[in-house]
């Protein structure tokens, strides 16, 4: 199956332009994400973990507002002016305490 890319300017919200707006449906497991922020000068990059089932926790994950079922995008990068931070991020939905490894959550 082909993986898609898809692009927004807002992280949440659902309204348009916003990677939570992206409906459930369209997206599967491995598709990636750019989000611009240029209000908060940030670019994030996500993949679509179809079997995540995760809480909901921005930047670190976001699920859609419309047919999620177990979908999540699952943060893997952040660039913030000009700083680039590599997300080894493991999520597991039985576990509260979700975060980036070596980091905590320190974007």
């Amino acid at each position: 199956m082909a993986s898609y890319f898809y692009g927004a300017t807002a992280l949440t919200g659902g309204g348009f332009g916003a990677l939570d707006a992206i409906d459930g449906n369209d997206i599967s497991d491995g598709d990636g994400a750019i989000v611009i922020d240029a209000a908060s000068n940030k670019t994030y990059y996500y993949t679509c973990n179809s079997s995540s089932g995760a809480t909901e926790s921005s930047p670190f994950i976001i699920s859609p507002d419309t047919n999620a079922g177990t979908k999540r995008w699952i943060l893997t990068k952040t660039v913030h002016d000009g700083m680039t931070h590599e997300n080894t991020f493991v999520v597991d939905p039985n576990e509260s305490d979700q975060g980036i490894a070596g980091d905590g959550r320190s974007i």
